[in-house]
């Protein structure tokens, strides 16, 4: 009897996700919508996926109670802390009411939703807890984002970024060490490529010069 519950929740978890090999997702997670997931992706208790299509990349691990409302797309091997909310869409304004109810259950009509493209989260990128990621953003590979932040615009590659609203604090390392990292796109690596660059991935990039002498083929 427990086993075939099991089976039913799993099941009921799966019926909006496209993909998502060896993930692991938790039968505490509520999606909403159709979830797009590459492999071995991580998705903690309380998440709730709602809203238009969201994908999700390889390795992105999302921390408990992390909320999205699509469309979005999150890349490769982020860190995506708790709590966090990223808004895709909004609430259109022009109108008298701002309520959804107010118009599906008395008006029997839909509020529109104001669609600004969506968010887009780059590959390798930290977002800290209770971050809001607003409609419209995109956040660039490598980028972090300070806990507590709110991000209304775009955050350049390998910015630090934290604040109300969220502004660039600095970069994380020399330019000619962000640009020969964007070449590289470590993150579309083969996995066996990735084992086999343990000192790539373990050097302090913001003493050295040249970052591609660390690569093993």
């Amino acid at each position: 009897m427990l086993v075939s519950l099991r089976k039913k929740i799993k099941e009921f978890l799966r019926r909006n996700v496209i993909g998502g090999k060896n993930s692991k997702i938790s039968r505490k997670a509520t999606i909403e919508t159709l979830l797009t997931l590459e492999d071995h992706v991580l998705i903690k208790d309380g998440c709730r996926f709602g809203g238009p299509p969201i994908s999700i990349g390889r390795y992105t691990g999302l921390m408990n109670d992390v909320e999205v409302i699509g469309p979005v797309t999150i890349k490769r091997y982020c860190a995506i802390a708790r709590n966090v909310l990223f808004q895709g869409r909004n609430h259109w304004s022009n109108w008298n009411a701002l309520q959804t109810r107010f118009y599906k259950e008395l008006l029997d009509e839909k509020l529109p939703y104001v669609d600004k493209g969506g968010i887009e989260v780059g590959n390798a990128v930290w977002i800290g807890t209770q971050v809001i990621v607003l409609p419209g953003v995109t956040i660039g590979d490598g980028a972090i984002i300070g806990a507590g932040s709110i991000v209304t615009k775009d955050v350049e590659p390998y910015s630090i970024a934290v604040g109300v609203p969220a502004v660039h604090k600095k970069y994380r390392f020399k330019p000619e060490v962000i640009q020969e990292l964007l070449e590289i796109k470590w993150w579309d690596w083969p996995l066996g490529k990735i084992k086999r660059n343990k000192e790539f991935f373990m050097t302090d990039l913001t003493s050295i010069k040249d970052v591609k002498s660390l690569i093993v083929e």
